[in-house]
């Protein structure tokens, strides 16, 4: 598919311009406090390593395009504005102990949505039991909470940063960080995990979509090419080519109708 065969919805082409406007944003930023070496709330890294963040759906819509939803992008991009921007760049999450926690809340329900993403990309969703979706979905989120805490060790380590606390001098007059904010960022994954998994377990119990119903179908409706470049195909082709499931048939379909007409013009 090439790029004027594209088709893009309002609500795609708004996220998009802001994701890029807010990613050169975070780059001018990181280039003034480089430049001017002014930097006393440890800001560099945080403002480089959101500009990235908000650089990775553009990236990925000029990769894949419609295989990633407008859900997708949009959820995205607006949870990284409250975590990445207001809270790294903004310095909120040093200002006020309170709103890092409920970023790392959210963050453990966020990464069940991964996790549940995954699951629907891999398999079929429908053909497993609820709570072996439950438990790939706890541990992804798990996981994703603890390569974020890898991240920030590693940043203050690398970068002299302070995302892990602020090092208290001891008895030896060495300076250790406290491990008491990991633990509570961990606690607070895991919290934001379980209210995920209930939240899918009473979807399902209860029959009801419950928003979790439309994220669900979201991430297993097939990819479909745009219309205008699928003109000229026969509508079969289309289908095959969009319908895994009913491959088989429609290629015997295919074939019949091949048949039908060979034997359609021999008789003429």
């Amino acid at each position: 598919m090439n790029f004027k065969e594209r088709s893009y919805s309002k609500l795609r082409i708004a996220m998009l311009v802001i994701s890029g406007i807010l990613c050169l944003a975070c780059f001018g930023l990181f280039l003034y406090l480089l430049i001017s070496k002014y930097d006393p709330y440890n800001r560099l890294w945080a403002s480089f390593g959101t500009a990235l963040l908000f650089l990775v759906p553009v990236v990925v819509d000029l990769i894949f395009h419609k295989k990633v939803s407008d859900f997708i992008i949009t959820f995205y991009i607006i949870y990284m504005i409250f975590a990445g921007l207001i809270g790294s760049v903004f310095y909120l999450y040093n200002i006020t102990n309170w709103y890092d926690k409920l970023a790392h809340s959210i963050f453990g329900y966020v990464g069940g949505i991964i996790g549940l993403y995954v699951v629907c990309k891999l398999s079929d969703i429908n053909s497993h039991k609820i709570f072996y979706t439950m438990i790939v979905c706890f541990a992804i989120s798990l996981a994703c909470g603890a390569v974020w805490e890898i991240w920030e060790f590693s940043s203050d380590m690398l970068f002299h940063q302070q995302a892990q606390g602020k090092p208290l001098e001891v008895i030896t007059g060495e300076y250790v960080t406290p491990v008491t904010d990991t633990m509570f960022d961990l606690i607070c994954n895991f919290c934001g995990t379980i209210v995920f998994c209930l939240h899918y377990l009473v979807h399902k119990k209860s029959g009801k979509n419950l928003t979790m119903g439309s994220i669900i179908k979201d991430f297993t409706t097939p990819y479909k090419p745009n219309k205008k470049s699928n003109e000229n195909k026969p509508e079969e082709i289309i289908e095959l080519e969009t319908n895994d499931e009913n491959k088989e048939d429609l290629k015997e379909k295919i074939s019949e109708k091949l048949d039908e007409n060979k034997e359609t013009k021999k008789e003429e």
